[in-house]
């Protein structure tokens, strides 16, 4: 699958010990809290209320889960339907990029193997993408599932802090789209869901986005936004953000 002229929108603390904990705290309440904690915060919100809005579900979110750590906050949304499902995550620096930015050390194809629809499945994988605008950049991966589906991921990274001088991102966007179908997508239906996700409106709605602080876990939404129902993201809630090294030479613009 042959996909141009992409439109660019402008549109560690254990992860592991983190789960194990919220896992143990989620038997026992179905909201709970940790008493002087600031971290971890997981919500739960409205279907068509929040960071990411796919018209062409028209029923809004299955799931959306608002999730803080120490250093991010972002939303995790599930939508789908009948044959088509997509998961897609927003992951931003809980100081808009002033000293944290998101280290996540992934490739498109490694975010594609942690979401748990395409996990215990053989993936085929198709033709990749990269665009680069200054530093701003999007990659995606094409790919089949051994279940039949059809699928595109993709990893947004944008507002790279001038002073990291590692170059990370204080924003990325990452997820996938699959449809149940016999072929492989084609360039229409890939960039129809890659357009679909607006940049500029994600930022217009993340500051309904919630913030650290008092530590709080509703343990309904933890449980499907890491998969309890074979969706959901191993990683979740997300512990990418850091603060960064300073580079005072670097002159970048975002």
């Amino acid at each position: 699958m042959g996909i141009q002229n992409m439109h660019r929108s402008r549109s560690r603390l254990s992860t592991g010990l983190t789960a194990a904990l919220l896992l143990g705290l989620a038997a026992c309440n179905s909201t709970g809290s940790l008493p002087g904690a600031q971290w971890p915060v997981v919500t739960a919100a409205p279907a068509k209320q929040g960071v990411f809005n796919l018209a062409s579900f028209e029923k809004g979110a299955a799931v959306r889960a608002g999730f803080a750590m120490a250093y991010e906050h972002g939303e995790y949304a599930r939508f789908q339907d009948s044959t088509r499902i997509a998961e897609l995550v927003y992951d931003t620096a809980i100081d808009g990029g002033d000293e944290i930015s998101i280290q996540h050390e992934k490739t498109v194809k490694s975010m594609i193997e942690g979401w748990n629809f395409n996990r215990g499945k053989t993936i085929s994988w198709g033709e990749s993408g990269h665009t680069l605008d200054g530093f701003d950049e999007i990659s995606t991966q094409a790919y089949r599932l051994s279940s039949g589906h059809a699928c595109i991921g993709f990893l947004y990274e944008w507002d790279h802090p001038p002073a990291d001088d590692k170059g990370h991102p204080s924003k990325i966007a990452f997820g996938y789209f699959c449809q149940k179908q016999d072929r492989p997508l084609t360039a229409n239906q890939a960039t129809a869901f890659l357009d679909a996700i607006d940049i500029t409106g994600i930022e217009k709605n993340a500051s309904e986005l919630p913030q650290n602080g008092n530590a709080s876990v509703d343990a309904k939404t933890l449980k499907l936004a890491q998969g309890s129902d074979g969706y959901g993201h191993k990683d979740f809630p997300f512990d990418y953000g850091f603060p960064y090294e300073e580079d005072n030479g670097d002159d970048r613009a975002n």
